[in-house]
C-alpha cells in the first residue's frame, strides 16, 4: 500500500473501530433493558394518593385500567411491599441527599426486582384489591420508551462527532480530549438510559452499577472538557494539566464509590460544579493568550458558545435546582440534548469552520442565554430564599429581567455590534391595512407594498424557500405549507437590486401573515368556546331555575307554559353546543313532552312510532327544527280546535323523517285570513332544513298537520 492510501486509510479504521465500540456500547444498554421482567404498566406517583398510579398498561398488564392507584406490590405467600414515591424517580442522583438513603433505594430496588422475577406478582390497589399478574421474562424492545432510545441517541451522536473530529487530527491535544469527553457521555447516557427507564425496579448491584457508570462517565466528559480548554484553542501553560485533571476526576469518583463521602451534592454534584465554574477562569485566560491572534479568538468563540451554552444550560436546568431541593430527574433525558450542541459546536470550532461569521450573532446567543439564567436564578432565590409563591416568584422574576436587563442588553447591541434595523412597524401597519381572507392575495399585495415591484408573478412552488435570482433582479418568495410562490423583479420600481436583508425581510413577512392567518382562526375558535360557554350558563343556570319553579307552581296552565319554555331553551342551549343528536334518544323525549301536555289539558294522546328506529344522528338544527315543529302542531291543535283527542305519527320514509298530528276540528275556509304565525313558523322551520309543511283535512273530518324533513343517516357517531 502506498503512503498516500496508507494516510486515507487510517482515519477510516479509526472511524470504524469507533462505530464498532459504539455498537457494543448500544447493544449492551439494550439487552440491559430488554433482560428484566416485563410487567407491561408505566406507573407515576400520585401526590395525593401518596402511592404510584398506573398511567398506561399492556402486556401482562393490559387488565389493569389506567389511573388505578397502587398501593403495594406481593407475590404469593409473601408479605406486601408498600410502593414508595422514590421507588419511582428516574434519577437517584436527583432525588436522594444521603448516600445512605440512596443505599436504602439499592435494597428496597433489589427487593422490587426479586418480586418481579416470580412466576406471578400481586398489584395491590388503593382498596385493598390484589390484581394477578404474570410477568414476561424479558421485556420487547417495542415497550422500551421514547427517553430511553433518546439518551442513547445522544451518546451515539456525541461519539460520532468527536470521532469524526480526532479520526482526522489524532495529533492534537484538542481532539484527543474532545474524543475523552464524548467517551464519557458514550458511558453515562446509555448507563442512564437503562435505570431511568426502567419500569419499576433493578436488582440492585445492577442498578449501583449503572449509577456507578453513569456518574464516572459524568466526570470523564466534565474534566475532559475541562483539559480541553487548557490546550485549545492556544495551550495556557507547560503543566500537564489534563493528564492530572481527568485522573484527579477519576480519583473522586472511586472515593465516593468508596463511601469517602457522606452526601451525594458532594460526592457528585460539586465536582461538575466546580468544574463548569472553573472554565470560566480558563476562557478569561484564553481570551487573554488570544488577543494578538483573531483566527484562535473566534475559535475560542464557537468554544464558548458551546461548552458554556449547552454546560451552562444543562446545570441550570438539572443541577441547580437540586441544590434547593427541586427534584428534576424527569428533565435528565431531554437535557442530555444539550450535549449535541456542545459537540457540535466544539468541534465546528476545531475544524475552524465559519469564524467569520461568528461575530453577527454571537453576542445576541449569549445575551438571551444569559437573561434566561438570570430569570431562572431570580425566580430560585424568590422561591427558596424569601418563600415566595412559585407564580408570583416567576412573575417578580420575568418583571425584574424585564425592566432591568433588557434595557441595557439593547444598549449595549447598538453600541457593540451596531447593525442596521429593518423598520417593521409600517410593514405591519400596512399588513393590517391591506388584510385579506385569501391568503393568495393577501400575500401579492403585501409583496408589492413592501418591494413595489415593477413586475410580480406567481409561480409553481418548488418548496425550496426564499432565494434571490438573477443577480439580484430577481427575488423567489416560495413559502410553502400550501402558500403561494411568486417571483418577483426589479424592486423599487426598477431603481435597485434584491438584497439579503430583503431575503431576512420576506421571511418576517411570512411569519406576520401567518400569525394573521392564525389570528383570524383563534378567533372563531374563540367565538365556538364563547358559543359553548353561553350553552353551558343557560342550561346550568336558566334550565335549572325555570325547572325549580315549574316546580313550585300549582297552576296547571302556568306549569304546562313553563315546561315549553324550559324545553325551547334546551334546544337552543344543544343548538349552540353544536352537538349531535341519536333519534333513538329524541323520539322518547318527543312523546315524554308530547304526553305531559296533552295530560295537562287533559287530551288523549295516541302515540304511533316504529318499535326499531334506525341508528341515526340528527344536526343541532334538524333536531331545532323537528322538536319546534312537533311542539308548534300541538300549540296549535290544543289552542285553537281544543280536540278530545290528539294522535301523532311518527315513520321513517327512505331516509325522510315523516310527522303527523291529527285532531278533530275545521280548517279555516279558502279565501280567509292568512295563516297564523303558528303556521308560518311550521312552514319556514320545514324549508330551512330542507323539508315541507302540509295542513291537510282528508275525508273523515280530522285536521292533519304534517311534514317531511330529510333524515341524514350514519352509522356513525355524531356524523
Amino acid at each position: 500500500m502506498t503512503p498516500g492510501r496508507s494516510g486515507i486509510a487510517a482515519p477510516y479504521r479509526r472511524l470504524i473501530a469507533a462505530l464498532l465500540y459504539a455498537a457494543l456500547v448500544m447493544i449492551a444498554a439494550t439487552l440491559a433493558a430488554t433482560s428484566q421482567p416485563w410487567l407491561g404498566v408505566q406507573l407515576g406517583y400520585a401526590a395525593g394518593a401518596r402511592s404510584a398510579q398506573v398511567l398506561a398498561a399492556g402486556g401482562p398488564a393490559g387488565a389493569l385500567p389506567d389511573g388505578m392507584v397502587l398501593t403495594a406490590v406481593a407475590a404469593p405467600g409473601a408479605e406486601p411491599l408498600p410502593l414508595q414515591e422514590a421507588d419511582l424517580t428516574p434519577e437517584p442522583d436527583g432525588s436522594f441527599g444521603r448516600y445512605a438513603e440512596f443505599h436504602d433505594f439499592l435494597l428496597r430496588q433489589d427487593r422490587l426486582a426479586s418480586l418481579m422475577r416470580q412466576p406471578e406478582l400481586r398489584l395491590i390497589d388503593g382498596r385493598g384489591q390484589e390484581h394477578r399478574l404474570l410477568p414476561a421474562d424479558h421485556r420487547p424492545l417495542r415497550s422500551l420508551p421514547f427517553e430511553f432510545w433518546l439518551q442513547l441517541l445522544v451518546g451515539l451522536l456525541a461519539w460520532l462527532i468527536a470521532t469524526g473530529v480526532w479520526a482526522f487530527r489524532p495529533g492534537e491535544a484538542s481532539a484527543r480530549y474532545l474524543l475523552l469527553s464524548a467517551w464519557g457521555v458514550l458511558t453515562f447516557a446509555p448507563a442512564a438510559a437503562v435505570y431511568s427507564t426502567r419500569e419499576l425496579a433493578l436488582p440492585g448491584p445492577v442498578f449501583r452499577l449503572l449509577s456507578e457508570l453513569n456518574c464516572l462517565g459524568a466526570f470523564v466528559f466534565c474534566s475532559a472538557l475541562i483539559a480541553l480548554l487548557w490546550y485549545y484553542p492556544r495551550r495556557l501553560g507547560r503543566a500537564p494539566l489534563g493528564p492530572v485533571l481527568v485522573a484527579g476526576y477519576v480519583g473522586w469518583v472511586l472515593a465516593q464509590a468508596a463511601g469517602a463521602f457522606e452526601t451525594i451534592p458532594v460526592g457528585r454534584h460539586a465536582p461538575i460544579m466546580l468544574g463548569f465554574l472553573s472554565t470560566f477562569i480558563l476562557a478569561a485566560a484564553q481570551w487573554r493568550n488570544t488577543r494578538s491572534d483573531p483566527l484562535a479568538r473566534a475559535s475560542l468563540l464557537w468554544f464558548l458558545l458551546s461548552w458554556l451554552l449547552g454546560s451552562g444550560a444543562f446545570v441550570m436546568l438539572t443541577m441547580v435546582p437540586q441544590l434547593f431541593g427541586v427534584d428534576t430527574a424527569n428533565l435528565q433525558a431531554y437535557a442530555f440534548l444539550l450535549f449535541l450542541l456542545i459537540y457540535a459546536g466544539i468541534a465546528l470550532g476545531i475544524l475552524r469552520f465559519r469564524l467569520f461569521d461568528l461575530g453577527d450573532w454571537w453576542f445576541r446567543i449569549w445575551t438571551l442565554f444569559i437573561a434566561g439564567a438570570l430569570v431562572i436564578a431570580t425566580d430560585l432565590l424568590l422561591v427558596m430564599w424569601f418563600g415566595f409563591e412559585p407564580t408570583l416568584a416567576a412573575s417578580l422574576a420575568l418583571a425584574v429581567i424585564g425592566w432591568a436587563y433588557f434595557p441595557a442588553r439593547q444598549w449595549l447591541l447598538e453600541r457593540l455590534v451596531r447593525r442596521p434595523r429593518a423598520d417593521v412597524a409600517a410593514l405591519l401597519d400596512r399588513l393590517l391595512d391591506t388584510a385579506e381572507p385569501d391568503p393568495r392575495e393577501l400575500w401579492r399585495r403585501s409583496l408589492a407594498e413592501l418591494f413595489r415591484p415593477l413586475q410580480i408573478e406567481m409561480v409553481d412552488p418548488a418548496r425550496a424557500g426564499h432565494r434571490i435570482e438573477d443577480d439580484g433582479v430577481s427575488l423567489r418568495v416560495d413559502p410553502g405549507l400550501g402558500q403561494p410562490a411568486f417571483r418577483l423583479q426589479y424592486p423599487a420600481s426598477g431603481r435597485r437590486l434584491f438584497s439579503r436583508q430583503d431575503l431576512a425581510l420576506v421571511d418576517l413577512l411570512q411569519r406576520l401573515i401567518e400569525k394573521l392567518m392564525l389570528r383570524d382562526r383563534l378567533l372563531g375558535e374563540g367565538a365556538e368556546l364563547e358559543r359553548q360557554r353561553i350553552a353551558q350558563d343557560l342550561h346550568d343556570d336558566a334550565c335549572a331555575k325555570l325547572l325549580t319553579v315549574a316546580c313550585q307552581t300549582r297552576e296547571t296552565a302556568t306549569e304546562s307554559r313553563l315546561r315549553e319554555v324550559l324545553e325551547d331553551v334546551r334546544v337552543v342551549v344543544h343548538c349552540l353546543s353544536g352537538g349531535a343528536q341519536r333519534l333513538q334518544d329524541l323520539v322518547p323525549q318527543w312523546r315524554s313532552e308530547a304526553a305531559d301536555r296533552c295530560e295537562a289539558a287533559e287530551v288523549t294522546l295516541t302515540w304511533q312510532a316504529p318499535a326499531q328506529l334506525p341508528e341515526c344522528w340528527l344536526s343541532p338544527v334538524l333536531t331545532a327544527n323537528a322538536s319546534r315543529m312537533l311542539r308548534e302542531a300541538l300549540s296549535n291543535a290544543l289552542r285553537h280546535a281544543r280536540p278530545a283527542a290528539i294522535a301523532v305519527r311518527l315513520q321513517i320514509e327512505a331516509g325522510v323523517l315523516f310527522f303527523a298530528v291529527e285532531h278533530a276540528g275545521q280548517l279555516p275556509e279558502a279565501g280567509g285570513k292568512r295563516p297564523g304565525m303558528g303556521l308560518r313558523n311550521l312552514q319556514r322551520r320545514a324549508a330551512e332544513v330542507g323539508g315541507e309543511f302540509q295542513l291537510l283535512q282528508p275525508q273523515g273530518g280530522l285536521i292533519r298537520a304534517q311534514w317531511r324533513l330529510p333524515l341524514p343517516l350514519s352509522l356513525a357517531a355524531g356524523s
